[in-house]
């Protein structure tokens, strides 16, 4: 649905197009919120897909990309975490975040980064499958630190078969599948038969891994008797502020939970904000054959979600026994979502009042803040954060690489920064807080001149200490002065967004900086052209696999001697 401008209001999705359109212009029982919608319809547009899943897929990518003012808007979605067993002959297990890629299996989500590198330990320690690069796995010629302390079965240089790296990796599978009893049962038939063949070495290293595995799952402290996979759904509302909590259970283990805030729609009910977390939660997961949720999802959603689970989908609404607990557990973790977000959105709401009592404007519910970062010129970035209806906007914030000429002039890099912001910009902001002083200020200044934009300025000057509370306030519009003192609650706001953007927007710098300085250490040794420096990539994958290489590996990359080998291992200590 679009407005008049072409602007997007809503996103939504059918089976049934012509049927749910109608239902739009002629239904008698909207919300309010709905009936506001359609008055501002101007056109309809839409996309043909495949199937209902893709159609999932389609809708959050546009519904994350546009944000439209009458779609449910959740403010922490997030891509989820998994162990990868990669598609390789010889696969490698490996951390994964992004896009699915089809030849990986995913185990998974979980929402601790620490119990995917617990996993992951564990597999390296129980089955010794490799976690290198593919690049640097290709050109191996001898085997890493990792296969001489009991870590890896070192495919790369042929010390395991095809046939046996491949048991290891169904093993490993099995473990993250949770399948611990029919994985101890096989290979302690395994080791029974090793032990009988009087394959004593082989016989060890299972029983080694036997030990391991029924030692980590003794470690889980939240279980249940059968093997189950569910998640359980609660969604909590007061006022226009909901929470959403997904609580996911593997096997009868809760591996972990996600929590989603959300600002709903005047006059929007709980049952569309369930459909909406349901639609953007499983657009990047694959739903289990068990859902505990708080009422029926709508048909579209529910033959989505069917479509993208590759089977039925078991509704439960009633729950008994640890089923019970598991609800109980997610309806807490969304109440204290929504208390803290509720607690927090007041304490932002009363400091943004202050603040426009202090400047003598209104509704100061958007603001962008802007800071200059560099490191003597090198990696010049101009950093945008962004603070709407009462919180930090994590998703529209973004990063303006600043153009050579300009690198290292902070007032230049603050004008080219704002003139790129608002040239053809459909809205802005209601006020642009710049860090810096009178400088700064005028060339921010200068760019709204430039573009005939009236949008309010402050520059946030840091006092003599550079501590909180002795900022000095710039008005853009008069060039006047105004100290808060350390006891305003204005400037604890404009403190915490100014801060936030300074904190983006160094990271951002130290990024390019450390990559660049990465690179051209290994570009700066005498004797290593392009050549040269595209094999030892291609062979070690990455400048810091380079630095970590020892000097009889390095010699093994054509072209470098014994003697070019020692310069750049030197070099690189040194960088």
């Amino acid at each position: 649905m679009l407005d008049e401008n072409e602007a997007l209001l809503y996103v939504g999705k059918a089976k049934n197009l012509k049927k749910r359109v109608r239902n739009y212009f002629e239904g008698r029982h909207h919300g309010a919120h709905i009936t506001r919608m359609v008055e501002q319809i101007h056109s309809v547009d839409w996309i043909g897909t495949a199937s209902e899943a893709e159609a999932l897929l389609l809708e959050q990518r546009l519904i994350s990309k546009d944000r439209p003012k009458y779609n449910i808007i959740f403010r922490d979605d997030k891509t989820y975490a998994y162990v990868e067993i990669s598609g390789h002959a010889f696969p490698r297990v490996a951390f994964h975040r992004g896009k699915r890629t089809s030849k990986s299996r995913l185990f998974g989500p979980y929402t601790d980064g620490g119990a995917i590198r617990a996993n992951i330990d564990l597999i390296q320690k129980a089955f010794q499958l490799r976690t290198c690069q593919d690049p640097v796995f290709a050109n191996r010629t001898r085997p890493c630190m990792l296969h001489q302390i009991g870590r890896c079965l070192a495919p790369c240089v042929g010390k395991v078969s095809k046939e046996e790296y491949a048991q290891a990796v169904t093993a490993a599978a099995g473990f993250l599948s949770g399948e611990d009893k029919s994985l101890i049962e096989r290979m302690t038939k395994e080791m029974d038969d090793a032990s009988e063949a009087m394959e004593f070495e082989r016989a060890a290293r299972l029983r080694d891994q036997i030990q391991l595995v029924s030692g980590s799952r003794g470690r889980q402290s939240i279980e249940s008797r059968g093997t189950k996979n569910l998640d359980a759904i609660v969604v909590r509302v007061e006022g226009n502020e909901g929470a959403a909590n997904c609580l996911m259970v593997r096997n009868g283990i809760v591996s972990g939970n996600v929590t989603q805030r959300f600002k709903l729609p005047e006059g929007a009910t709980e049952a569309e904000a369930f459909d909406a977390f349901l639609s953007a939660h499983y657009s990047d997961n694959v739903p289990p054959p068990r859902l505990m949720v708080p009422f029926a999802p709508s048909d579209a959603i529910a033959e989505a979600l069917q479509a993208r689970a590759g089977g039925p989908i078991e509704w439960v609404f009633d729950q008994k026994g640890i089923e019970r607990d598991w609800h109980d557990m997610s309806a807490r973790n969304a109440q204290a979502a929504l208390t803290q977000e509720l607690g927090q959105l007041a304490l932002w709401k009363q400091r943004q009042a202050e603040l426009e009592k202090l400047l003598g404007l209104e509704d100061l519910d958007w603001i962008e803040a802007y800071d200059m970062s560099h490191h003597q010129g090198e990696g010049a970035v101009g950093a945008q954060v962004v603070y709407r209806d009462g919180a930090m906007r994590n998703k529209d914030y973004r990063i303006y690489n600043i153009a050579a000429e300009n690198a290292g002039d902070d007032y230049a890099s603050m004008k080219e920064t704002i003139i790129r912001r608002c040239q053809g910009a459909e809205s802005l902001p209601k006020l642009f807080l710049i860090d810096g002083g009178h400088g700064q200020v005028k060339k921010a200044q200068e760019a709204l001149d430039l573009l005939n934009l009236s949008v309010p300025l402050v520059g946030v000057s840091k006092g003599p200490t550079r501590k909180v509370g002795d900022e000095t306030l710039i008005l853009g519009w008069s060039g006047a002065e105004v100290n808060p003192g350390k006891a305003s609650p204005a400037l604890l706001l404009i403190a915490a967004i100014r801060d936030e953007a300074h904190r983006f927007g160094i990271t951002r710098n130290r990024k390019l900086v450390g990559k660049k300085r990465s690179m051209s250490h290994i570009e700066n040794v005498e004797g290593i052209g392009p050549a040269k420096r595209k094999a030892l990539l291609l062979r070690f994958g990455s400048a810091k696999a380079v630095g970590e290489a020892s000097i009889s590996e390095l010699k093994s990359v054509p072209g470098i001697s014994e003697e070019l080998a020692e310069r750049l291992k030197k070099a690189l200590e040194i960088g």
